[in-house]
């Protein structure tokens, strides 16, 4: 259920390169989708998080950032704060950094290491004809913990049908075990609203206007 390369292009000084693959029949996953499809969407994302690292160690190409996953997280969170900042208002800015450390202490030991996709979202998931055909969009991933994958998906659809999301969560759980969601996606859902403030900075104020003050009014809602 993923894409298979045809053919690849190694590079040279002004690009890193590029691979060319096959298509994916189908469109990306919404909301109105059926029972059925968020339990095959479950299957198929324990199936990647059952993916692990080599144990020999010998492995190029994806970086592992389990055995310092706190300091992972930190990094990225770190890395759009000074976007973020531009962004917000003094006074919400540093109740945002409050929280963030507050919430951080609360999280349970890592699940892992697992193969994570980090951009695990409806726009990335392809369905046809009532099935899903696939997944899409591997560029961001690492060998790292689990619960950081579940937040996205969550966002844009689980948490809008609580029939979806227990199907979701039944699928998942028939390959492996979930974790407790409930334990870590108030911190990463509140981290995943900080980042995109940051990265609608990076990316464009304007062109991003609407999904920044969707994240503006998530941030509020978990800061004051």
């Amino acid at each position: 259920m993923t894409n298979q390369i045809i053919n690849y292009w190694s590079g040279d000084e002004e690009c890193p390169g590029a691979f060319l693959i096959s298509a994916l029949k189908g469109k990306p996953l919404t909301a109105k989708t059926t029972p059925t499809v968020a339990y095959q969407v479950g299957t198929i994302h324990a199936k990647i998080h059952s993916v692990t690292p080599p144990t020999n160690g010998d492995f190029i190409g994806i970086n592992n950032e389990f055995d310092n996953w706190s300091n992972f997280i930190e990094r990225q969170f770190q890395s759009f704060a000074a976007d973020v900042r531009d962004i917000l208002d003094e006074r919400l800015y540093e109740k945002a950094i409050e929280k963030y450390n507050k919430k951080k202490q609360q999280l349970p030991p890592p699940d892992g290491p697992s193969f994570v996709h980090m951009d695990f979202r409806p726009a990335n998931i392809i369905v046809h004809d009532g099935s899903v055909s696939g997944v899409i969009d591997f560029e961001s991933v690492r060998f790292g913990s689990t619960e950081i994958d579940f937040t996205k998906l969550y966002r844009d659809i689980l948490s809008m049908d609580s029939s979806l999301y227990q199907a979701y969560k039944d699928g998942y759980s028939s390959i492996r075990p979930l974790i407790n969601l409930e334990e870590v996606l108030p911190f990463y859902r509140f981290t995943d609203a900080f980042n995109s403030i940051g990265w609608c900075k990076r990316r464009g104020v304007e062109k991003n206007a609407l999904f920044l003050e969707e994240n503006i009014a998530r941030l509020k809602k978990w800061v004051l």
